[in-house]
């Protein structure tokens, strides 16, 4: 859990990696810039900085490309190769939990 710590320690790449997930979430769910900016009311060029790692956000903002991609925040943060393990673990902590 090494990358999790990461985020703590190096503020600077959160926006890297924040902007990195949400690219390809958006790709992954075939959105264009345009397709986010309709379902967030944020203007595409600051979606597109966003992406880039250029701006730093407000929780409210980040709340609102989390809910149009319909994941959790946590999961924008995550560093690419932990999305898979911490994911598992999420799956079987619900279903524990039902």
């Amino acid at each position: 859990m090494k990358g999790i710590f990461l985020l703590m320690e190096n503020p600077e790449s959160n926006a890297i990696i924040l902007g990195k997930n949400l690219k390809r979430l958006r790709k992954e769910r075939k959105l264009t810039l345009v397709d986010l900016e309709v379902a967030t009311g944020i203007n595409n060029g600051e979606i597109s900085k966003i992406e880039r790692g250029l701006k730093n956000l407000e929780l409210i903002t980040i709340n609102k490309l989390a809910e149009a991609l319909k994941v959790d925040m946590f999961e924008l943060f995550l560093p690419e190769d932990l999305v898979s393990v911490v994911m598992e673990n999420v799956v079987e902590y619900k279903k524990m939990k039902k």
